[in-house]
């Protein structure tokens, strides 16, 4: 018997890599529309950072509040030279916008200033108005393809955080607006970063100034 235990923790000891790979093969890439047509070109180089980051953004025309589609906020995010990795309609259809090789320009204006080199940024579509009953819920589908995205990306990268734009930003950003219930999903189960209940039922987010 004591030759035996031994050899038992011999064995789990060569196979323990085998396992952690398992698990981590089993995390699926969920359907991503990766087209060069939808792509962005306002990015810059990683400078050879990590991705150590992944953060939680949503974002709509105010001009066209209800037509939560990539073709209108790709015209947005256009005109004001911005850009995220990953766009997720309310449907849960998730559109590739800059490779997750380069520097999306989506956390520009944060703290640290070079949030973008080591970070991964993911656009929510959603109309903001406001907080409690009058806020509008986040559907399902959109919350379950983000938590699947972040699931795939935290299984091939050494990501350490997923945070909110709000809780990074140096010039008031307000978004995502999610609740814990609403993080836990998105997030996959990270801590939820802001505190709650908030009082800003009257804010209007904005594109400019990103």
């Amino acid at each position: 018997m004591h030759l035996i235990y031994p050899f038992v923790i011999f064995v789990f000891a060569l196979i323990q890599p085998s396992i952690s790979q398992s698990q981590t093969d089993s995390v699926s890439k969920p359907p991503i529309v990766s087209n060069p047509k939808f792509w962005s070109k306002h990015f810059i180089d990683r400078q050879g950072y990590p991705i150590t980051s992944i953060v939680l953004h949503s974002s709509f025309d105010p001009k066209h509040s209800y037509d939560l589609r990539y073709a209108r906020i790709k015209k947005v995010f256009d005109r004001y030279r911005v850009s995220a990795h990953y766009i997720i309609e309310p449907n849960g259809k998730i559109i590739e916008m800059v490779p997750i090789t380069e520097a999306a320009k989506h956390a520009t204006k944060c703290k640290p200033r070079d949030y973008n080199l080591f970070s991964i940024g993911i656009e929510l579509l959603h109309v903001w108005n406001g907080e409690g009953s009058e806020r509008r819920a986040y559907s399902l589908k959109q919350l379950e393809a983000c938590r699947a995205l972040v699931r795939w990306l935290k299984s091939f990268l050494p990501i350490q955080t997923v945070v909110s734009h709000r809780s990074i930003s140096n010039i008031g950003k307000k978004d995502p607006n999610m609740t814990p219930e609403e993080w836990a999903i998105a997030a996959d189960g990270a801590p939820f970063p802001d505190p709650w209940p908030r009082n800003e039922s009257s804010w209007q987010p904005s594109i400019q100034d990103r």
